[in-house]
């Protein structure tokens, strides 16, 4: 199943072939496919519809950013992020990009393309992010791809190459500002920002992209919730 969806046999969408004959297809019960399905609904790649089927999930900037965004006001209240492209570029991957994205360092072939942005909400900057994804899993890559998009960069991801992240793992680090955070956030003199570095994983435990994001917290925060009953 994560095959078809990542060779893009069952596009954005698309509705998938029903859970009898997925089951024969692949020679096992009904029930492991239906676990299947529910483990890749609960991921965000497939959406199941009372009466119709099992359909692709078609990205968009509202579940995306509702699902990986973590930045609020510090009473928790939320606004949409609205996101400017500052620069991108192609260059050799340096040894701690090549570790985390799993790249071989000695391989010179190997590339990323860097992009940075400053991040607003409610036209307030509040952030400025700097990542860097494999040129291997994103081939032609353009900055106007970005510039053209709607989605934020997941859901780019997924729309233009099939790719789905399903997993991210976060560090958070109090660190002085960088030159960019200086410059978009205008730091106060002295005070320390939040750095969250991100690395986000598609199927296979591939990692897709490494960020790191520099966050100003004189009135916003990090903010995370799980758990409860409704």
């Amino acid at each position: 199943m994560i095959a078809s969806l990542t060779d893009n046999e069952w596009r954005l969408g698309e509705r998938i072939p029903t859970e009898p004959e997925l089951a024969s297809a692949y020679g096992v019960a009904i029930s492991t496919v239906r676990a299947a399905v529910a483990e890749l609904e609960s991921l965000g790649v497939l959406s199941r519809r009372q009466g119709k089927g099992t359909f692709v999930v078609i990205p968009s900037r509202h579940t995306d950013l509702n699902r990986f965004f973590r930045i609020s006001a510090v009473d928790g209240s939320k606004s949409s992020p609205h996101s400017e492209l500052l620069s991108f570029r192609r260059q050799k991957a340096d040894a701690k990009t090549s570790a985390a994205l799993q790249l071989d360092a000695k391989t010179a072939s190997h590339s990323v393309y860097v992009l940075k942005n400053v991040t607003r909400l409610s036209g307030t900057p509040v952030a400025v992010s700097e990542f860097a994804i494999p040129q291997k899993l994103f081939p032609k890559m353009t900055k106007q791809m970005f510039l053209n998009s709607a989605l934020a960069p997941f859901g780019l991801y997924q729309k233009l190459y099939g790719i789905s992240i399903i997993r991210t793992v976060e560090r958070l680090f109090a660190v002085t500002p960088g030159a960019m955070a200086v410059e978009h956030l205008s730091v106060p003199k002295g005070m320390p920002v939040l750095e969250v570095h991100r690395v986000a994983y598609t199927f296979g435990d591939v990692p897709v992209e490494l960020r790191r994001t520099q966050v100003l917290t004189t009135n916003h925060c990090y903010f995370f919730e799980e758990g409860g009953v409704n």
